[in-house]
């Protein structure tokens, strides 16, 4: 409920930093363990699509979320 809140929140707002993908990357590991995988697979991407823009292009993070989509 706490990620979902916070997801509507940080789509409202101007700027979507790291933050950001930090919940979503997070509100996909609920989903995966509440066996939602397709949902999970959206929050994942979006994540990655943010970290991507921001971070550079060897950045851990990035192998993290590339793992945790499979």
């Amino acid at each position: 409920v706490y990620y979902t809140k916070a997801i509507h929140i940080g789509e409202a707002m101007a700027t979507i930093d790291l933050s950001f993908a930090d919940i979503c990357n997070n509100m996909a590991v609920a989903q995966v363990e509440a066996n939602r995988p397709s949902e999970a697979l959206a929050h994942f991407q979006k994540a990655l699509l943010i970290r991507k823009q921001q971070l550079p292009p060897d950045d851990p993070s990035l192998y993290s979320i590339y793992r945790s989509m499979g």
